[in-house]
């Protein structure tokens, strides 16, 4: 019989005969149920941890596979603003000078630096010029700021734009961009260079000359041209 109702049966009935095969085979019954009920109880119980167990392993599983998925998603993008040709940065402004929160990219290696050589460091480190300093002041005012700076050694044109962050109307950091000009200037350069020899040549012709654009409306001439007109 059932321990917990020979226990019932104790309590209730206390010392009364159950001799009687009728109430023997009710007790049998319910006797029965009883071990049914705890063998339900112990198969629920049992397929609850089992259940339990297995969600926890794919919770677990999940959380692994985002923190991975999270981890790819950062270095891709580490990589990208490391393999771009300029150099972005963010800084903040801390007392009276700016520090640079973050500075990636390829151009970094021409300056002589590494990412994490020029974080942490002052604004100095990237722009070595004191007299751009005004610019980072009016940028931390709000206003986008672009000007040219020339990098020393080795010697790289640049042209550097500051954009300021805002958080509820105030300033919180500036973003820049220093980009490499030297080869536009150059490609500039020889462009006024060959402008310049075009026209020493029409001026030194003896013949009056005068360039006309497609409605006939004079773009140039030569000075022996200006002499006759």
């Amino acid at each position: 019989m059932n321990p917990l109702l020979q226990r019932q049966l104790r309590k209730h009935l206390q010392d009364r005969p159950l001799e009687d095969p009728q109430w023997l085979a009710f007790l049998d019954t319910v006797s029965k149920t009883y071990a049914e009920q705890e063998q339900d109880k112990k198969f629920l119980s049992h397929t609850l941890e089992i259940a339990s167990l297995e969600l926890t392993e794919a919770n677990e599983r999940l959380r692994r596979e985002a923190e991975s998925q999270v981890r790819r998603i950062s270095d891709y993008f580490e990589q990208t603003l490391d393999d771009q040709p300029n150099i972005i940065f963010r800084c903040r402004k801390e007392d009276d000078t700016f520090r640079i929160q973050l500075a990636r990219g390829a151009l970094l290696k021409c300056f002589g630096l590494a990412h994490d050589t020029a974080e942490g460091k002052d604004i100095s480190t990237l722009i070595p010029d004191a007299t751009k300093r005004e610019f980072f002041g009016q940028a931390w005012l709000g206003r986008d700021q672009r000007f040219e700076l020339v990098h020393e050694t080795p010697s790289i044109a640049c042209e550097v734009t500051l954009h300021p962050f805002r958080e509820l109307d105030q300033v919180t950091e500036i973003l820049g961009v220093i980009t490499d000009i030297t080869e536009a200037k150059n490609i500039n350069a020889r462009l006024q260079a060959s402008e310049f020899f075009a026209r020493e040549t029409l001026n030194g012709l003896k013949s009056a000359i005068v360039i006309l654009d497609e409605k006939g409306v004079v773009i140039s001439s030569n000075r022996a041209w200006t002499q006759v007109a």
